[in-house]
């Protein structure tokens, strides 16, 4: 903040932080050498330079923008805490007041910076559910049956009847390919259904149709596990066998596939032998279905049958946002049994609750985190020299000196670190040779992200800086 400069004077400030980060403060000085301070001010922030959304107050004056005090004079630091913190990479400061003139020096605060990760790895989704990878964020497609933010949660009731016998699936909802007549309609299809005057007992088809079926419509999605019939129960008439399909839109139909003797071959399932008793066929694996559709094979007397299907849903949407799961500022959007979280940019996780901010700290060279491979030099003195020994508070053992040592004749000499990935570089220690009178008294630092292309760190005023360092060894 105590630049060599005596202060800016313009109408706004505005600074590229060259990454996005989360900013939490803000700290401001008038200027230096003249009574000219800027007194309140706002803020405002960007992620691309183009769209710049005001700081607002979120206590006294919510939906109306932030006005932060600032200085009274021309040195004392004023910092100013974000009611929230906001994610920017361009951060604007506006002068509302000021005293003398608009001038004034500052400094920003905040985390970061903010980079994205493969968050779909490990694969975070469970029960068969597919990943996305988002930005700091993930979306799981659920299988039905499995809802939440990693398909955790099982949605399925214990399967029992859907509907047919208790009226809960409305007479509109079964169709047939033909109907003997009004009175055999397919609406007569219900398990332990009786004759009621002219309203025969089952479902009868034509005797021309060639290709008969029953279908329900269950009105939503359901896990189908058995299918069980009777004969008509006021005739000697019933289906010795079926094959059932399944669709989930009333259009695409998929027969049921048997899956021990003979895989990939339609699946013909044993019927009735008598009027009443009632037969229950289990899937040989339970089919995702809206529409189901039983298909006669073969029958006694006259295609007649009821019936009933058994399942565990019911796979009803919610509004999944309601009460909203995301934390830490994020958005939610409701899906089909699920919901997904768009994370602030700091925040991840299926929920946003987890911080992936790391403050500055010692990268591991030191710790070892760092391998021996990751370290390399222009020379060395010898193998006991070498640029694994250039590590943080190492000492001499046996053979191995306590630093690393160039060879004399390198008249360009350096020590490389290969981070294995890429990291925003604060700082820097040194120390001079544990075991001998030998250390660096200044030296320049550059830069890489791809070990090829090397820039040099620059200085802040007119000339790159050298910077002074130890002094002995340790």
């Amino acid at each position: 903040m105590h630049a060599e400069f005596q202060g800016w004077v313009k109408g706004d400030s505005q600074v590229d932080l060259a990454d996005i980060y989360r900013i939490t403060s803000v700290a401001t000085q008038g200027r230096q050498d003249m009574n000219q301070w800027v007194t309140r001010y706002k803020l405002s922030c960007s992620t691309d330079g183009t769209t710049f959304y005001t700081v607002q107050d979120i206590s006294t004056n919510p939906a109306y923008d932030e006005v932060f005090t600032g200085n009274v004079d021309r040195n004392t630091i004023v910092t100013n805490t974000l009611p929230v913190p906001q994610i920017c990479r361009y951060v604007r400061l506006m002068p509302v007041s000021w005293f003398g003139h608009v001038s004034l020096r500052m400094e920003i605060y905040g985390k970061g910076p903010l980079t994205d990760i493969n968050d779909c790895s490990p694969d975070p989704c469970e029960n068969g559910g597919i990943c996305s990878n988002g930005v700091n964020t993930f979306t799981c497609a659920c299988d039905l049956g499995y809802t939440g933010p990693t398909c955790g949660t099982a949605i399925l009731n214990g399967p029992g009847p859907l509907g047919l016998e208790s009226y809960f699936i409305p007479d509109s909802s079964l169709t047939a390919s033909s109907e003997y007549n009004a009175d055999h309609g397919a609406k007569r299809g219900r398990l332990n259904l009786a004759r009621v005057g002219n309203l025969r007992g089952a479902w009868s088809a034509r005797p021309t149709d060639a290709k008969p079926w029953i279908q329900v419509d269950l009105a939503d999605i359901y896990r189908i596990t058995s299918v069980a019939t009777q004969g008509r129960q006021d005739e000697n008439q019933w289906v010795t066998s079926y094959r059932l399909a399944c669709s989930t839109d009333g259009t695409t139909f998929y027969t049921v596939q048997g899956i021990s003797a003979y895989p990939r071959a339609v699946r013909i399932f044993t019927g009735n032998a008598d009027r009443n008793t009632i037969v229950t066929n289990t899937l040989p694996v339970s089919q995702i279905c809206r529409y189901v559709r039983l298909m006669p094979v073969s029958w006694y007397g006259h295609i007649s049958l009821r019936m009933e299907i058994y399942g565990e849903g019911l796979f009803t949407d919610i509004n999944d946002c309601s009460p909203d799961p995301c934390e830490n500022g994020g958005i939610c959007s409701n899906g089909v049994n699920t919901f997904t979280c768009a994370c602030d940019l700091g925040y991840t996780g299926p929920t946003c609750g987890t911080a992936i901010l790391n403050g500055p700290g010692p990268l591991g060279l030191e710790s070892y985190f760092i391998p021996d491979s990751s370290l390399t030099a222009s020379s060395e003195y010898n193998a006991d020299h070498g640029a694994k020994r250039g590590r943080l508070n190492l000492a001499r053992v046996g053979n191995l000196r306590g630093a690393w040592s160039a060879r004399p004749t390198d008249a360009k000499p350096w020590i490389q670190v290969d981070l294995a990935d890429i990291y925003r570089i604060t700082s820097v220690a040194t120390q001079g040779r544990q075991d001998e009178n030998q250390w660096v008294t200044s030296y320049r630092l550059a830069c890489s992200t791809d070990g090829t292309t090397f820039y040099t760190v620059q200085g802040i005023s007119a000339y790159p800086r050298a910077v002074r360092v130890s002094k002995n060894r340790n």
